[in-house]
Protein backbone atom coordinates (compact mmCIF):
# COMPACT_ATOMS: atom_id res chain seq x y z
CA UNK A 1 0.00 0.00 0.00
CA UNK A 2 1.65 3.24 -0.74
CA UNK A 3 2.50 5.86 1.97
CA UNK A 4 0.48 8.55 2.64
CA UNK A 5 1.90 12.01 0.89
CA UNK A 6 3.81 14.32 3.24
CA UNK A 7 6.84 16.69 3.07
CA UNK A 8 9.45 15.28 4.99
CA UNK A 9 13.18 14.75 4.43
CA UNK A 10 13.37 11.97 2.00
CA UNK A 11 10.54 12.92 -0.04
CA UNK A 12 10.93 12.84 -3.61
CA UNK A 13 8.54 14.85 -5.94
CA UNK A 14 8.47 15.52 -9.50
CA UNK A 15 7.31 19.68 -10.03
CA UNK A 16 6.61 21.03 -13.92
CA UNK A 17 8.79 18.20 -15.14
CA UNK A 18 11.58 18.56 -12.52
CA UNK A 19 12.53 16.17 -9.86
CA UNK A 20 13.19 17.24 -6.32
CA UNK A 21 14.14 15.56 -2.90
CA UNK A 22 13.09 17.01 0.52
CA UNK A 23 16.51 17.35 2.61
CA UNK A 24 15.09 19.39 5.72
CA UNK A 25 12.28 21.11 7.01
CA UNK A 26 12.87 24.71 7.90
CA UNK A 27 11.16 27.13 10.26
CA UNK A 28 8.48 29.27 8.68
CA UNK A 29 6.67 26.62 6.62
CA UNK A 30 9.52 26.10 4.15
CA UNK A 31 11.82 22.68 2.86
CA UNK A 32 15.21 22.79 1.84
CA UNK A 33 15.27 20.67 -1.48
CA UNK A 34 17.49 19.15 -3.85
CA UNK A 35 17.05 19.80 -7.54
CA UNK A 36 18.03 16.49 -8.44
CA UNK A 37 18.64 17.57 -12.21
CA UNK A 38 21.36 20.27 -11.61
CA UNK A 39 21.96 19.89 -7.94
CA UNK A 40 20.84 22.80 -6.79
CA UNK A 41 19.54 23.28 -3.14
CA UNK A 42 16.72 25.77 -2.98
CA UNK A 43 13.90 26.84 -0.66
CA UNK A 44 10.54 26.34 -1.33
CA UNK A 45 7.34 27.46 0.68
CA UNK A 46 5.15 24.18 2.18
CA UNK A 47 1.65 26.72 1.07
CA UNK A 48 2.73 26.94 -2.47
CA UNK A 49 3.49 22.90 -2.84
CA UNK A 50 0.38 21.79 -1.31
CA UNK A 51 -1.41 24.52 -3.92
CA UNK A 52 0.27 22.99 -6.46
CA UNK A 53 -0.19 19.13 -5.68
CA UNK A 54 -3.78 20.01 -4.94
CA UNK A 55 -3.88 21.53 -8.67
CA UNK A 56 -2.31 18.30 -9.87
CA UNK A 57 0.65 19.96 -11.23
CA UNK A 58 2.82 18.34 -8.27
CA UNK A 59 3.21 14.12 -7.90
CA UNK A 60 5.15 12.45 -5.35
CA UNK A 61 7.51 9.46 -6.44
CA UNK A 62 6.04 6.05 -6.27
CA UNK A 63 7.33 2.75 -5.84
CA UNK A 64 6.60 -0.62 -6.30
CA UNK A 65 6.15 -2.48 -9.31
CA UNK A 66 4.47 -2.01 -12.92
CA UNK A 67 5.76 1.93 -12.88
CA UNK A 68 5.66 3.79 -15.92
CA UNK A 69 8.64 5.67 -17.41
CA UNK A 70 8.04 9.09 -18.39
CA UNK A 71 10.84 10.58 -20.97
CA UNK A 72 12.31 14.21 -19.39
CA UNK A 73 10.63 13.05 -16.14
CA UNK A 74 13.50 11.68 -13.47
CA UNK A 75 11.08 9.89 -11.09
CA UNK A 76 8.44 7.51 -12.05
CA UNK A 77 5.26 8.80 -10.34
CA UNK A 78 2.57 6.46 -12.49
CA UNK A 79 1.84 2.78 -13.01
CA UNK A 80 1.37 1.20 -16.73
CA UNK A 81 -0.94 -1.41 -16.35
CA UNK A 82 -0.77 -4.59 -18.75
CA UNK A 83 -3.86 -6.04 -20.97
CA UNK A 84 -6.40 -7.86 -18.98
CA UNK A 85 -6.99 -9.64 -22.73
CA UNK A 86 -3.78 -11.83 -21.72
CA UNK A 87 -5.42 -13.10 -19.07
CA UNK A 88 -7.65 -16.08 -18.59
CA UNK A 89 -11.57 -15.71 -19.14
CA UNK A 90 -12.22 -16.12 -15.07
CA UNK A 91 -9.53 -13.66 -14.31
CA UNK A 92 -10.94 -11.12 -16.93
CA UNK A 93 -14.41 -11.51 -15.71
CA UNK A 94 -13.31 -11.23 -11.73
CA UNK A 95 -11.22 -8.02 -12.44
CA UNK A 96 -14.56 -6.85 -14.92
CA UNK A 97 -16.62 -7.72 -11.38
CA UNK A 98 -14.29 -5.61 -8.99
CA UNK A 99 -14.13 -2.63 -11.29
CA UNK A 100 -17.90 -2.37 -11.51
CA UNK A 101 -17.66 -2.24 -8.03
CA UNK A 102 -15.67 0.62 -7.57
CA UNK A 103 -16.33 2.96 -10.36
CA UNK A 104 -18.30 5.41 -8.06
CA UNK A 105 -15.13 5.79 -6.28
CA UNK A 106 -13.18 5.93 -9.06
CA UNK A 107 -15.52 8.62 -11.00
CA UNK A 108 -14.79 10.86 -8.28
CA UNK A 109 -11.79 14.01 -8.35
CA UNK A 110 -8.81 11.67 -6.57
CA UNK A 111 -8.68 14.51 -3.86
CA UNK A 112 -12.09 13.52 -2.81
CA UNK A 113 -11.31 9.69 -3.12
CA UNK A 114 -11.17 9.92 1.13
CA UNK A 115 -10.70 7.16 3.51
CA UNK A 116 -14.50 8.29 5.20
CA UNK A 117 -15.63 7.88 1.13
CA UNK A 118 -14.07 4.69 0.64
CA UNK A 119 -15.30 3.08 3.73
CA UNK A 120 -19.03 4.59 3.02
CA UNK A 121 -18.52 2.41 -0.09
CA UNK A 122 -17.89 -0.62 1.10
Amino acid sequence: MPKPVTFEPGAKYVLDRVGYEVLDLLEGGSFLVLNVQNQRKLVQGAAELWKRWEDNALEFVISGENLREEEGTPFKTSYAFADLASLPPAVQKETWHRYLLIQPLLDLPSRKRTLPVIQQRI
